[in-house]
């Protein structure tokens, strides 16, 4: 199964190699290349900062293999392989700070340590804002598949664990779809200095939103009985949901240029054309839109797969928490639709 501690993949003979094995190997191949790649190969805001290193050498060790390793990411079990060699970084950055405690306790200090770090660029200048932001969402998205695999592993040989794998997998492309609308539309025609602040802000926000929701599913897995969830949730249909998502597709100029002029005191039709008119890849938006959609039904399904997996009980509790994180999502593409710039 997935994703299981000390797998290797030379291990398996031929009569035990199964479509999971394979999955597994590809995801360990992936990690392994990315533990070796070298710190200096991209050339980041922060490469050969003394005023970092000299905080938090070993801080910014890891903060460096984490970012480089990322550059690599394309594809779900990308991700997956780089939160394993974080994982396996990490280790190495306990080994350099003599401190040894419990794994899970270790990942999530050594993430800590590379946000206290950034605090240093987020009093600086807006460059230095906006790469502290950058690191602060990357950590964040670290700490949430990280909880994916955690999971993963406690199921990993129950039909559970290869249904939390797809459930991941959808995220994952529901996360970069949502990431492309953000960029590609509701901020495509912005270009203001802290611009980047804002889209990680974003990209932080979603990420550890999910890393909340995946605490409260992980109390559900482990536990039967009453189920108390933080606040009240209003469920979004999926047809109303689906109405939203139709409001990113088949977008012209046009309709940018009426939004935008809508909310003008002073209404310049010629000036908006000249900031506008070219300032869209409606395409690419388009190709977003269909990501999303996709990305959206599939993970529906494999969520209500996992609902059943469960149980009666705890599949019924499941499928609140399936409303509760629809309805997040539902608000933040909503919110998405208002172009800023």
């Amino acid at each position: 199964m997935l994703l299981t501690r000390g797998y290797h993949a030379d291990s398996l003979n031929a009569q035990e190699y199964t479509a999971t094995d394979s999955v597994t190997a590809d995801i360990m191949r992936i990690r392994d290349e990315m533990l070796v790649v070298c710190d200096t190969t991209t050339n980041f805001m922060f490469s050969g900062d003394d005023k970092l290193t000299e905080a938090d050498p070993h801080a910014y060790w890891l903060m460096s293999r984490m970012m480089e390793a990322m550059t690599m990411i394309q594809y779900a079990d990308d991700g997956l392989a780089w939160a394993l060699a974080m994982n396996e970084n990490v280790k190495e950055y306990g080994r350099r700070i003599d401190r040894d405690i419990y794994e899970e306790d270790a990942e999530d200090a050594a993430a800590i340590a590379v946000n206290h770090l950034m605090n240093i660029y987020s009093a600086g200048n807006q460059p230095e804002i906006n790469t502290a932001s950058y690191v602060d969402a990357i950590v964040a998205v670290y700490r949430t598949t990280n909880e994916y695999i955690r999971l993963m592993r406690i199921y990993s040989d129950e039909p559970l664990g290869e249904l939390l794998y797809r459930e991941y997998s959808e995220w994952f492309d529901l996360n970069n779809a949502v990431n492309g609308i953000m960029t590609f539309y509701t901020y495509g025609a912005a270009h203001y200095s802290a611009l980047p602040m804002d889209i990680n802000g974003h990209l932080r926000h979603w990420s550890e939103r999910r890393l909340e929701e995946l605490e409260l599913e992980r109390e559900i897995f482990w536990h039967d009985g009453e189920y108390r969830f933080p606040d009240r949730c209003t469920k979004v249909s999926l047809r109303k949901y689906e109405r939203l998502l139709e409001e990113f597709k088949n977008i012209r100029v046009q309709d940018v240029v009426k939004y935008v002029v809508s909310e003008w005191e002073e209404k310049d039709y010629d000036f908006a054309w000249e900031v506008f008119g070219e300032a869209f890849d409606f395409e690419l938006i388009l190709y977003m839109h269909c990501l999303y959609d996709v990305a959206l039904h599939k993970w529906l399904d494999v969520r209500e797969e996992i609902a059943i997996c469960l149980g009666e009980e705890r599949g019924e509790a499941y499928r609140d928490m399936t409303a509760r994180v629809t309805s997040r999502l539902y608000e933040e593409l909503k919110e998405l639709r208002k172009i800023r710039y």
